[in-house]
C-alpha cells in the first residue's frame, strides 16, 4: 500500500473510542497507510454537551497520537460514506453499536466495497468486503 491508502477510524466522544483508534493505527502501521481518525458530532447540542465531547475528543487525541476531524452532521452515515469515499479509505474501524443501531449495517451496504472492522474490549470482527464498487449513496 501507499501512503495515499487511508484507513479510517469512526469514533464517538468516549475515551472508550482509544482502543478502535490503536486498532486502526495498527492497520495502518502494517499497510504502510495513513490513519485518519472521524468523530460526527450532532449539529444541534447543549454547549455544555457539547464542551464535554470536545474535551474528551482532545484528550483522546492526545493520548493517542491522533488528529481527529470533526464533522457536524445529523446522517452520521451520509458524513462517512462521503469522507471515505473523498479519501480512498481502504479499511473503517468503528466501535460495536448496541444491537438496536443499524449504523454499521447501513455502513457497510453502501460502501459495500470496503471492510468494516468492528473493536470491542475483547476481540475485533470485520465486515469483508463484497464487491469492487460501491452501491447507492445514502
Amino acid at each position: 500500500m501507499s501512503k495515499s491508502s487511508v484507513v479510517l477510524a469512526c469514533v464517538t466522544a468516549q475515551m472508550s473510542c482509544e482502543r478502535i483508534i490503536n486498532a486502526a493505527k495498527k492497520m495502518a502501521s502494517r499497510m504502510d497507510a495513513e490513519l485518519e481518525v472521524i468523530t460526527i458530532q450532532p449539529k444541534k447540542q447543549t454547549a455544555e454537551n457539547r464542551a464535554r465531547d470536545m474535551k474528551c475528543l482532545y484528550n483522546l487525541s492526545r493520548k493517542t497520537g491522533s488528529e481527529i476531524i470533526i464533522y457536524y452532521s445529523d446522517n452520521p452515515v451520509k458524513s462517512i460514506v462521503k469522507h471515505a469515499m473523498d479519501k480512498k479509505v481502504f479499511h473503517i474501524f468503528t466501535g460495536k453499536p448496541d444491537s438496536n443501531n443499524e449504523f454499521v449495517g447501513k455502513l457497510s451496504m453502501v460502501l459495500n466495497h470496503i471492510p468494516i472492522s468492528m473493536v470491542t474490549e475483547d476481540i475485533v470482527f470485520t465486515i469483508p468486503a463484497v464487491s469492487g464498487q460501491p452501491a447507492i449513496i445514502v
